[in-house]
């Protein structure tokens, strides 16, 4: 995956248990490429096939079936066009290691990965009509996330249209999420009760 051409970022996001939302998801796969291009070459290529069962009968058949036994339903794909993205700087020290294009994660099946960064995603729906104005007041907001402790990246994500008919979304309106990715929980909190935001 690393490997791929446009491939920029990737995170399996588990859900902060202390953050009080109600959600009905305990994961989120994410990935974010450079355009629309790279990731469909991508999802058409062997990296795909080898995160997905590895490319044969028998491993997507493996796949299927540890996702029933572990999954409450099916994993429900959405696509966002990033906007204004914005991203901080990390030092080699704090750049993950990369093993023929892959991580290499140690984990038993029985005690929670660690967490190595802290999202946090808003979700807010507009009026088709006022998705200029929405858009253009994120682009002049100022911020001060790229100097904030901890800050790795920002966009605005427009849900892409022409997914939007498979999710039944209503003709006459945009849905948007806000995307920031912290270096941890605690670099998020320290920005959100300095800011207010």
């Amino acid at each position: 995956l690393a490997d791929c051409e446009g491939f920029r970022y990737f995170s399996l996001l588990r859900n902060d248990a202390e953050s009080g939302a109600a959600v009905d998801l305990n994961y989120m796969s994410m990935t974010i490429w450079n355009d629309v291009q790279s990731f469909e070459a991508w999802r058409n290529g062997i990296a795909f096939k080898e995160a997905h069962g590895g490319g044969t009968l028998s491993g997507f058949v493996e796949l299927l079936a540890f996702m029933a036994r572990t999954m409450k339903a099916l994993p429900k794909p959405t696509f966002y066009e990033g906007l204004i993205p914005l991203s901080g700087q990390l030092s080699p020290k704090e750049l993950p290691k990369i093993v023929e294009g892959w991580r290499q994660v140690r984990a038993d099946g029985k005690t929670l990965v660690p967490s190595e960064c802290y999202v946090e995603i808003v979700e807010f729906t507009a009026l088709k009509d006022s998705v200029d104005n929405v858009e253009d007041r994120w682009a002049k907001r100022e911020r001060n996330l790229v100097e904030a402790p901890g800050f790795q990246f920002f966009s605005l994500l427009r849900q892409e249209p022409r997914r939007m008919s498979v999710l039944n979304f209503a003709d006459d309106k945009q849905k948007y999420m806000i995307l920031t990715i912290w270096k941890d929980k605690r670099s998020y909190r320290d920005f959100e009760s300095q800011t207010g935001e």
